[in-house]
């Protein structure tokens, strides 16, 4: 019934009712008194007609004892909520026979409250846990429509559609989620004698109070949803991560940045985050001013414990831009540097145990070269131009301690002489921009490769000397030393002795490579090694998806050729036989003509050469003529035009053979 038919006339209600179940219309002069049914119940009538029998004195039906179990299990938090609202209902209408009672969306009863005067008429209705009072099972009730419809009910007496229950009184109203959907509905039944307008303004007030409570809790539960997943997130990212509020306390600091600052979470907790951590000037002109900084590279201090990494300051900020606390992230200059190593780094990927010899004297370099690896001191690497210096560096950097850590190698020839100072030692910004890392930093920890150390500069020369000495560097525009743990391994050419008597590399910092300094012999001195590099070549080249092999005579060929090349020139000789090869087969006659005759192949074109060294020219100039000469050393000084004890001196120091020629 609605607010508005009070007082209730019963009499009214029933003969109405008697007439609908007569005739299946009510007649228009009942409404003479203005007084009509509610338009809710007369619909709910017509949808029961069809299906229920009125005069049925059945109870609704109840749910199986295992899936009712079932059901109390799933919906326990709802009925925890509601039974203290169901009992304080039962308190307030102490001696009435109320019952209070909370159903699901199903219209299930899901707890019934009464006291004792209540139980038995409770029972008799089928008021009882797990009994199903929606539509079809009950008929018309208050239970039923408050589901259908949405909104609180109140259903009278005779308003009922089960005549059994005339003499009841059913008001409910739903509570609804945090999604706006319906969960359930809060209910009270008691005899139409205790009939009272209070019946459906306490059932709305209780079942706003659930639904009020249930919303809270729901928001409750996700917020801390919420920040378990963001303490997660914060414990997960390598950065270091501390939070402070308005009045500067720190109320958050996840695992790594206590680990960064070599404590742990609870002595920073509810300390100041100017009190215990000493602060760059600029981070504090930052967070007075309420500014954002960004990746900017600075030197936080706790107690004695000095963190350089890249500091994000980012401010919280609430309704009216009002600044509610700031949040500092770390991310430690170390991670950088492996990061930048990852995307331009050189991978080391030759082992010592890659570069077996046949050759006595690589065989030594290769013992003194396992030596070496387990040390930290600078090493040298002397030979021609793709010997395999390389090689050798990235098996003596895997070969030790450092084989996880990174390795960086440098052509200083190829660095522009206004970029090699910047490039090499890196630049100190004077804002709270970060700087520029040195290639000594982004090798910390590993090993840093400069191929062909005589380019370098005098001044970049003495800063190489001081970080081998000092372990320490000074980037261009800073103040700070910066400390370094990392191996130097360079490359010259053979005539590094004449490099430094002309004054082209410090004596001082040659000599400072003298304690591992290997003499890589050329290819052409190490015949009997040209199987195991064909062999090694070969397993590269079937990597990439090629089953290669080549005929008996190749070998041959390739042991009578003096490689000036060394080791590059053999690889691309094999590289350009593949490309011609039909069935992966490198035969003789694959190879290029000037290598299957033994023979250097002279360049005649008319475009100008790049400038050589004497050596170089020197080194030309004989091997031409042992060609031509055959390796008759009388006939190479006449045709050379200098004395035959000149000419040997010469050819021992360049490590020409007269065997090579013939």
């Amino acid at each position: 019934m609605r607010p508005s038919d009070y007082p209730v006339d019963l009499d009214y209600l029933k003969r109405c009712w008697e007439q609908y179940m007569r005739a299946g219309v009510l007649d228009s002069a009942e409404n003479e008194s203005g007084r009509e049914i509610d338009p809710l119940v007369l619909a709910s009538w017509r949808r029961c007609r069809a299906r229920l029998d009125p005069h049925s004195m059945a109870l609704p039906v109840r749910q199986a004892k295992t899936a009712l179990q079932t059901l109390l299990a799933q919906q326990a938090d709802i009925i925890t909520l509601a039974l203290p609202h169901l009992e304080d209902i039962c308190d307030f209408a102490a001696g009435q026979h109320l019952i209070a009672f909370l159903a699901d969306r199903a219209g299930c009863l899901l707890a019934v409250e009464a006291h004792n005067q209540g139980r038995a008429f409770a029972d008799s209705c089928g008021l009882r846990v797990g009994h199903y009072w929606a539509e079809d099972q009950a008929g018309t009730n208050a239970i039923a429509l408050a589901l259908t419809n949405a909104m609180p009910v109140q259903i009278v007496g005779p308003e009922h559609y089960v005549h059994r229950l005339h003499d009841l009184v059913t008001a409910a109203a739903p509570f609804h989620d945090i999604h706006g959907r319906v969960a359930g509905l809060i209910g009270i039944a008691c005899p139409a004698t205790y009939l009272s307008a209070r019946d459906l303004p306490l059932v709305m007030a209780t079942s706003r109070a659930v639904s009020n409570q249930l919303q809270t809790e729901s928001l409750v539960d996700e917020t801390l949803q919420q920040l378990t997943q963001v303490n997660t997130i914060l414990g997960a990212v390598t950065e270091g991560v501390i939070m402070w509020d308005e009045e500067g306390r720190i109320h958050h600091c996840n695992r790594q940045a206590a680990k960064m600052f070599g404590t742990d979470t609870a002595q920073l907790l509810g300390a100041l985050w100017n009190d215990k951590l000493i602060w760059p000037e600029e981070l504090r002109l930052a967070v007075r001013a309420n500014a954002d900084v960004v990746r900017a590279e600075s030197t936080v201090q706790l107690d004695n414990r000095r963190v350089t990494s890249l500091v994000t300051l980012r401010a919280i900020k609430g309704g009216k831009e009002q600044p509610l606390g700031y949040v500092a992230l770390f991310r430690p200059i170390q991670q950088i540097r492996q990061l930048i190593h990852e995307q331009v780094g050189t991978e080391a990927t030759f082992r010592l145990e890659d570069l077996a010899s046949q050759s006595p004297p690589l065989q030594r370099v290769l013992r003194q070269a396992h030596i070496a690896a387990r040390a930290s001191i600078p090493v040298l690497l002397i030979g021609e131009s793709g010997v395999g210096k390389t090689y050798l560096a990235q098996a003596i950097h895997n070969g030790g301690p450092r084989a996880n850590r990174p390795f960086l190698s440098i052509n200083c020839r190829a660095i522009p002489h206004e970029l090699m100072t910047a490039e090499l030692l890196g630049i100190e910004r004077g804002d709270s921009r970060a700087g520029r890392p040195s290639k000594f930093e982004l090798a910390d920890g590993g090993t840093l490769m400069l191929n062909q150390l005589h380019y370098l500069t005098l001044e970049l020369q003495t800063a190489l000397l001081e970080v081998i000495d000092r372990r320490q560097l000074m980037r261009l525009g800073g103040t700070r030393p910066i400390t370094l743990n990392v191996r130097i391994i360079a490359t010259l050419p053979p005539n590094a002795d004449d490099l430094v008597a002309d004054g082209t590399i410090i004596p001082e910092l040659y000599y400072r490579f003298g304690v591992f300094r290997f003499v890589m012999p050329p290819l052409r001195q190490r015949i009997e090694d040209i199987p195991l590099l064909v062999e090694r070549i070969l397993d590269r080249l079937n990597g990439d998806g090629h089953t290669v092999r080549v005929a008996d005579d190749v070998l041959t060929v390739c042991e009578r050729y003096p490689w000036p090349g060394n080791v590059r020139e053999l690889e691309s000789v094999l590289e350009r036989a593949l490309a011609q090869s039909r069935d992966g087969v490198i035969r003789s006659e694959h190879l290029p003509e000037n290598v299957r005759t033994s023979r250097v192949l002279l360049d005649s074109t008319p475009i100008p050469k790049p400038v050589i060294t004497v050596d170089e020219a020197e080194r030309e100039a004989i091997m031409r003529a042992g060609y031509a000469c055959n390796g008759v050393v009388t006939q190479m000084a006449l045709e050379l035009e200098i004395g035959r004890t000149t000419l040997w001196r010469k050819m021992k120091r360049l490590n020409i053979s007269p065997q090579q020629f013939k």
